[in-house]
C-alpha cells in the first residue's frame, strides 16, 4: 500500500538527539533478494508462512496498476526464484496480502467494483488459493479497507478511511465470528494518517505508519507500540 517498499523490518537507533529513540537497535534494513524478490518493480506487503520458508508478498509496477501475488521459497538458506500465484475467482485491484498464523487462509484487500477495497478472505489448498469470499460488515464498511494482519487466535487489525482519514482498527474473532471493528485508541491513531500495521502474532506490539508526523524523521515513518 501507501510508499510500501519490501525490506527486512529491522528496529535501530536514531542518532538524532532531537528524536530519542525508545527501542535500542538490531541493525540497519536490508534489501531482501535482490533481483529475485526485490527488484526494479515495486514489492510490498510481505508475510511469511508459519515455517518461515515461504514468503509471500505482492509485486506491481511504477503505476501501481497489475498487483500480483508472488510466492517465494527458501532453499539452502536463500531464496532462489519466486513465482506469480493466483486466486481462484479473483483478478483486477487487489494486494496487501497476508497469511494467517496457521497458514491456512490468506487475507488481502480486494477492490472488486473498482470504486472501494474490501478485505477478503481465501483458504489454501494444496497449492492453491481457492473459497474467496468478503468478510462480513463488522470488519469492512462503505469505505476503504486496507493492510490486514492478523494473531494467532484470529483478530484482524487493518486500516480504514470510514472516519474521514486513514486509521488502524482491530476486529476480535469470537467462536467463528468477526465482532464489530473498534478504532484503535489515541495511543496509536490521531487526526493524521495512520496505517500499514502488522501485529505480533500473540499482540504483543504493532508496528505501523505514520505520515508526516510532528516527531516523525520524514514523510512516513515507522511506529511501535
Amino acid at each position: 500500500m501507501y510508499y510500501s517498499f519490501l525490506f527486512v523490518i529491522l528496529i535501530f537507533s536514531c542518532t538524532d538527539m532531537l528524536h530519542k529513540p525508545i527501542y535500542s537497535g538490531l541493525g540497519e534494513a536490508e534489501r531482501v533478494a535482490p533481483l529475485i524478490v526485490s527488484t526494479n518493480l515495486v514489492e510490498y506487503n510481505s508475510s511469511f508462512s508459519p515455517d518461515g520458508r515461504e514468503l509471500f508478498f505482492t509485486r506491481n509496477n511504477e503505476q501501481w496498476s497489475a498487483p500480483q501475488l508472488m510466492k517465494a521459497v527458501l532453499k539452502d538458506g536463500r531464496y532462489q526464484s519466486a513465482e506469480q500465484l493466483t486466486i481462484e475467482n479473483v483478478s483486477g485491484d487487489y494486494g496487501d496480502f497476508h497469511l494467517s498464523a496457521d497458514g491456512r487462509f490468506l487475507f488481502f484487500s480486494f477492490s472488486k467494483t473498482g470504486k472501494r477495497a474490501d478485505i477478503w478472505r481465501a483458504e489454501r489448498s494444496g497449492q492453491s488459493w481457492k473459497n474467496a469470499a468478503v468478510l462480513p460488515a463488522s470488519v469492512n464498511s462503505d469505505a476503504d479497507e486496507f493492510y490486514p494482519t492478523a494473531t494467532t487466535d484470529g483478530k484482524l487489525v487493518f486500516a480504514s478511511n470510514r472516519s474521514g482519514n486513514m486509521d488502524i482498527y482491530m476486529s476480535d474473532y469470537r467462536d467463528g465470528n468477526y465482532l464489530p471493528a473498534l478504532r484503535l485508541p489515541e495511543a496509536i491513531n490521531s487526526t493524521g494518517f495512520e496505517g500499514d500495521p502488522m501485529i505480533a502474532r500473540d499482540a504483543s506490539f504493532i508496528i505501523f505508519v505514520k505520515m508526516n508526523a510532528p516527531d516523525g524523521l520524514g514523510m512516513s515513518d515507522l511506529y511501535i507500540s
